[in-house]
């Protein structure tokens, strides 16, 4: 159907809506398809009410977004005529006979990107907790395994040609690294223990020659890979390699909507540049890219000005202001940590919604240091050994990994935490409290404040 600025849209009845780490997934009653919206399509959708024509959806966004008129009705009208394509909205007032054109595609017409599988269409990569923590909605969506473990986060260096402020391994030196053959023997391992999913991250894992071989090695143990970088050292025949070794997915971190606010967060001249070329010859080579706006004190007045510009550039952008300490305790990115009044308005903004978070510690989900040490999960640092002397199966069977799973502060919840009303969309992490409070049977305070002024923005 042809839709135009005097279209009114309005959602269909028995769509279900559901949550998807922070994004909105709309589930067709006809068909059952579930399409992940991204935020400003999520708004889009909250705004077809019946009552606003698409050049006045067009106009709330303007104002919400600051975002170019020109290009807005053009790309809401796109966004309305594939939304109703897909049996999620119907026409209340009379359509018009034609689309206005649009010079380029943006974010907002960005609803569905292809397919990810037949029962879902991927327009938003997943906000997982930055400074190195691993995407897996890059991948491509075959149905995961069940084993010992789900997914694993594979750190395969510790250095890095950038010094980003928010870093988590901002304090740590670059040690020891395994070489290939060890590297490809744990990948072994793990494919035996019919793990899913395998993230290679560092430091900046393209610094490591052998990359596309050990992609080829995890593919060759019937693991899904996907990778976490920088990419400013990506080149035409490195994105060609990595596309040829079986790379599902790429996400890269951008900390801010120009060059000059990028560069300055990641300490080096170009990095900005870099990185959106990166982004051109990994799509032109056929790898599914992300982006993730790690949003900060720092780069916070470009946010939405991202929203669009950023949005250009990859099908799957999302936003986090979520900031940790480093691994060994520095509070160092704390300080980059967006106000009261800032955080309110990323979420008015429907461009991030907390929500409870599933402890996945030596259960669903481990990390592998750059050394072959083995740890229970991104944030807890009990070496549970080292993979390059004891195999996976015996360290992941141990009896100090089972103590864990066990262990009061990771299965029972904290007496003050109970009492609260808030729990039920709380991103609290046992690792996360102690980390940063030294504690783990008590509130993770960052936590608390994230749903506290998440309930403020919802109710104002």
């Amino acid at each position: 159907m042809m839709v135009g600025p005097d279209t009114v849209p309005s959602r269909r009845e028995g769509v279900e809506t559901q949550r998807w780490e922070e994004a909105l997934v709309l589930v067709c009653p006809a068909t059952g398809r579930r399409h992940r919206l991204n935020p400003v399509a999520t708004r889009v959708w909250e705004l077809a009410n019946g009552e606003l024509a698409i050049s006045g959806i067009a106009a709330v966004l303007e104002r919400e977004f600051d975002a170019p008129p020109e290009r807005l009705l053009a790309d809401v009208a796109r966004l309305v005529e594939t939304l109703i394509e897909a049996s999620l909205l119907q026409v209340a007032g009379p359509p018009v006979a034609a689309v206005v054109p649009s010079p380029a595609p943006s974010p907002v017409a960005a609803v569905v990107a292809a397919p990810a599988s037949p029962e879902s269409s991927v327009a938003m990569g997943p906000q997982p907790p930055v400074g190195g923590r691993p995407p897996d909605a890059s991948a491509p969506e075959t149905p995961a395994r069940e084993g010992l473990v789900r997914r694993m986060e594979f750190e395969l260096t510790g250095r890095c040609n950038l010094r980003c402020r928010h870093c988590f391994l901002q304090d740590a030196t670059p040690g020891d690294e395994m070489t290939t053959v060890e590297v490809g023997s744990i990948l072994g391992q793990l494919g035996e223990a019919d793990c899913d999913l395998v993230n290679f991250t560092g430091g900046e894992a393209t610094l490591r020659q052998d990359l596309p071989d050990l992609i080829a090695a995890a593919r060759a143990s019937g693991l899904r890979a996907t990778l976490i970088t920088n990419g400013t050292t990506m080149t035409p025949t490195l994105a060609g390699r990595l596309a040829g070794a079986g790379l599902g997915g790429v996400e890269i971190s951008l900390h801010g909507a120009t060059a000059e606010t990028h560069d300055s967060f990641a300490g080096l001249a170009g990095a900005f540049d870099r990185a959106k070329r990166a982004l051109a010859l990994l799509a032109e080579a056929g790898v599914p890219t992300s982006v993730m706006y790690v949003v900060t004190r720092q780069n916070y007045h470009e946010y939405r000005r991202a929203v669009f510009e950023i949005g250009q550039l990859t099908p799957s952008l999302g936003f986090s202001p979520l900031l940790y300490p480093t691994l060994r305790g520095g509070k160092g990115p704390l300080a980059l940590r967006l106000g009261d009044d800032q955080l309110i308005q990323l979420m008015r903004d429907g461009l991030f919604r907390p929500g409870r978070r599933v402890c996945s510690l030596a259960r669903g989900e481990g990390r592998i240091g750059a050394d072959g040490t083995l740890f229970p999960c991104g944030f807890v640092t009990v070496a549970l050994g080292n993979l390059r002397t004891t195999s996976f199966r015996e360290l992941w069977q141990s009896a100090t990994c089972e103590e864990l799973r066990r262990a009061p502060w990771i299965n029972e919840t904290p007496p003050a935490c109970a009492r609260c009303e808030r729990r039920d969309i709380c991103p609290r992490c046992p690792g996360l409290a102690f980390l940063e409070d030294g504690e783990k049977m008590i509130p993770h305070q960052e936590s608390c404040r994230i749903t506290r002024l998440y309930r403020e923005a919802m109710a104002s």
